[in-house]
């Protein structure tokens, strides 16, 4: 288990066992006593947790005054409550995290991930809506585009600090009741796993849509994630239109993933010539979304705000382009791949599987074929769009496909 921690009440079950600092004006109240953390993660430990999910220490740092005021403090509980953890074998989240705490983490090799912004639902209409006639709430809606580019700002910093960044949770479905329907979940999921962290899902109990889950999951159930956290290319970084990009690498060969997202209030349009991002020549970018080729490397299209336009630049291996298994929308992730090589003039891809369902690899040009396979069988080959797509099951879990041209 993850289990959630968050902040104390002036008045809690500790505060006459163990030293907590409170003052009679303030709601909250911070302990600052190492037995008290040694003791709650031995509790942790009994109950099946392996991570702590530390949940609003902005809003606690808000609450209470020492936190803001006094550093050595401040710096004192984190260091303290993080060491009691790790000696204890705990991994641990944050979750709204202030730059301070964000940069304390470089001394903690048990802090693996941080929550990048702020709540998923306060940049969400529907959400609000609902949640005002419930809680008499009235919190104020984060734009959109503010909430995207804040993502992947605070998501670069986590990158550089070795962290892995997460978005929060998102809805899967446009048409979900109740005030939560997410007419960008398409795009919601692909920013999440760009960012390389955790994805989680807020839908409703049989509202989930799954068609976007099978964007990001393999038919083995696990995510399809890129080796690291989306970078942004720095020409872009005070930019409306962010260029994002991550990869697998699989041997000595690169998949490369580049989102173009407006975070913008108005449609623009994006010319962008990617050897100038990545410093290499590039012969073919595959066009995610309208599921076509482009020869050469410069991508162009419209988006309006908050959308995303998704492109891959595969490798060319003895004249053949493995795009990968395009039912996701990362690939070709390295750890399902055991192995790729050259032979003569052909390539060999060996997978390693774990479920015995049927999944789809893609290959340019059209004329790519599969010379054999060993471990499964071909259900079906079909051309779009200059693209061969070929549908196999496999019959073991490790399966060998050589492909010839």
């Amino acid at each position: 288990f993850v289990l959630h921690l968050s902040a104390f009440d002036r008045e809690n079950y500790y505060i006459n066992k163990y030293h907590f600092i409170s003052r009679k004006n303030e709601i909250a109240s911070v302990p600052i006593d190492t037995k008290f953390y040694n003791d709650l993660a031995n509790i942790f430990i009994s109950e099946g947790g392996i991570a702590v999910w530390y949940d609003w220490i902005r809003t606690y740092q808000s609450l209470i005054k020492e936190l803001r005021t006094n550093p050595e403090i401040a710096e004192y509980w984190f260091d303290t409550m993080i060491k009691s953890f790790n000696d204890k074998g705990l991994a641990v989240i944050l979750c709204m995290p202030t730059t301070g705490f964000i940069l304390s983490s470089a001394k903690h090799q048990n802090i693996i991930s941080l929550r990048t912004y702020n709540d998923y639902l306060l940049s969400h209409k529907g959400q609000l809506k609902l949640l005002r006639k419930v809680k008499g709430w009235r919190w104020k809606i984060i734009p959109r585009n503010t909430y995207i580019k804040q993502n992947f700002m605070v998501g670069l910093l986590a990158k550089s600090l070795g962290l892995m960044p997460f978005f929060d949770v998102f809805i899967t479905n446009p048409r979900h009741p109740e005030g939560f329907a997410e007419p960008n979940a398409k795009y919601e999921a692909l920013m999440r796993i760009l960012s390389g962290g955790i994805v989680a899902i807020g839908d409703k109990v049989d509202h989930i849509n799954r068609s976007v889950l099978k964007l990001l999951l393999t038919p083995d159930g696990d995510l399809a994630k890129p080796d690291e956290p989306a970078t942004i290319w720095e020409r872009t970084l005070n930019d409306d239109l962010l260029l994002v990009h991550t990869y697998s690498k699989i041997g000595k060969y690169y998949w490369k993933y580049v989102g173009i997202i407006n975070t913008g209030q108005e449609e623009q349009s994006y010319n962008f010539d990617l050897e100038k991002v990545f410093k290499e020549k590039i012969y073919f970018v595959y066009d995610y979304f309208r599921k076509y080729v482009i020869n050469g490397p410069v991508i162009t299209g419209d988006l309006k705000p908050c959308k995303v336009d998704y492109y891959i630049i595969p490798p060319t291996i003895n004249n053949i382009t493995p795009i990968g298994f395009i039912d996701n929308f990362i690939t070709m992730p390295s750890y399902i791949i055991q192995s790729l090589r050259k032979e003569k003039n052909n390539i060999v891809i060996n997978v390693r599987i774990i479920s015995l369902k049927s999944r789809k690899i893609a290959l340019f040009p059209e004329n790519t074929r599969v010379k054999s396979i060993y471990g499964g069988i071909i259900l079906r080959q079909n051309v779009q769009n200059s693209i061969r797509v070929i549908t196999f099951k496999p019959t073991s879990n490790l399966i060998n496909i050589k492909f010839s041209h």
